[in-house]
């Protein structure tokens, strides 16, 4: 689903977008705690996109803008198990000059009890799974080059943190996506890549947030 702002918020704004999308998830969510905290955080997140470019284009506006500016937004699911269900958002903008840039965000859930997962919680429960050793810039850095993107390049690499991602777990890894002209050139859009489990975590390793059916 994608939606289109331009300088003014129209009658359907993101939250409302939001709504429709988190629809087709509901089946996955354990009751109504799970279903309305999944639509909460997922209307937060397109509400704080919009509202950032809305305030940063009126500032491009009142200095001359050659164009109005412009937010798009797409909305996917592209986990939804038992136990997980991921919302990833991507945007589109610009503020009315010829350069837009592009970004990522996902909302994920333990859709058994409601409860945001955050990046953060992730990398918590893998450091103490991995112990002193496991340092997770070093795996993120290192699966780079599997994104396939030319512009990734590994000298940029080098200094890419989780500060600079978002993330959100798949059965085959942790999904990255670093958004345009955060670390990379602008040529390389959104370089999105996978860091596989099995350097992230342990044989036998039980991680709350990997949904039991895919045995990691």
């Amino acid at each position: 689903m994608t939606v289109r702002f331009t300088a003014t918020r129209p009658k359907v704004d993101g939250a409302s977008t939001v709504q429709r999308v988190t629809t087709s998830v509901r089946a996955a969510c354990a009751g109504a705690v799970g279903a309305t905290r999944l639509q909460e955080l997922a209307n937060a997140a397109a509400s704080e996109r919009f509202d950032t470019w809305r305030s940063n284009n009126e500032e491009s506006q009142a200095t001359g803008a050659s164009a109005p500016g412009e937010f798009t937004q797409r909305a996917t699911v592209p986990v939804n198990v038992p136990g997980l269900t991921v919302i990833r958002f991507q945007d589109r903008t610009s503020l009315g000059g010829a350069v837009s840039d592009s970004s990522v965000r996902a909302v994920v859930l333990d859709n058994t009890t409601g409860e945001e997962i955050t990046l953060d919680g992730m990398l918590a429960e893998m450091q103490r799974d991995g112990g002193p050793r496991w340092y997770f810039e070093r795996e993120l850095r290192r699966a780079v080059p599997s994104s396939g993107n030319p512009y990734a390049s590994p000298e940029l690499a080098q200094g890419l943190t989780r500060e600079d991602i978002s993330a959100w777990p798949t059965q085959k890894g942790l999904a990255v996506a670093v958004d345009q002209r955060r670390v990379f050139v602008g040529a390389a859009g959104i370089v999105t890549f996978t860091v596989p489990w099995s350097v992230l975590v342990g044989p036998g390793a039980d991680m709350s947030f990997i949904p039991d059916a895919w045995g990691h």
